[in-house]
């Protein structure tokens, strides 16, 4: 995973790179937004020191992230916009689980598809005539072949379906 550390802790930035480098994640570490080049991560972790929710909105404006952990103290809520809270001080085994979770999480997820504007598509682009009536099911007939007790057979209705 390529993972956002944002953060001036020496303390944090160095069990965040210990968890990263036993998971073999990618990380890179600011300590401010400014400083973020990069369109896209799969984590993203912000220090409650450095947090500031007017800068929070403007990166995720222009940067996303599939995940995003907040650290902080335990007397502290976790903003919403965050998936997970890590409460510190924190065992970086505690971040190497959550690292392994999460990088499974995004492994089994679909790809997530490319935004796109509505002016991108227009009705005029997109023939419905032209589709085909192929994927249409006759469910009166595929209803009338099961009967109430009996066990469905899911090749046989699939062909009844065809």
């Amino acid at each position: 995973m390529n993972i956002l550390l944002i953060n001036e802790n020496p303390v944090v930035t160095k069990l965040v790179t210990l968890s990263a480098q036993k998971t073999g994640d990618e990380l890179e570490v600011v300590s401010a937004t400014e400083q973020i080049h990069a369109e896209a991560y799969d984590v993203l972790i912000f220090d409650s020191e450095q947090f500031d929710p007017v800068l929070y909105d403007e990166l995720v404006s222009h940067v996303s992230f599939a995940k995003k952990i907040y650290m902080g103290n335990r007397d502290i809520d976790k903003p919403d916009a965050f998936d997970v809270m890590v409460n510190k001080p924190f065992l970086p085994t505690d971040l190497v689980d959550l690292f392994t979770d999460m990088s499974q999480e995004l492994q089994a997820a679909p790809e997530e598809t490319t935004p796109f504007l509505e002016e991108d598509l227009s009705d005029e682009e997109i023939d419905l005539d032209a589709l085909g009536d192929e994927n249409e099911i006759d469910l009166d007939s595929a209803i009338e072949a099961l009967d109430d007790n009996e066990e469905i057979d899911i090749d046989n209705a699939i062909e009844a379906l065809d």
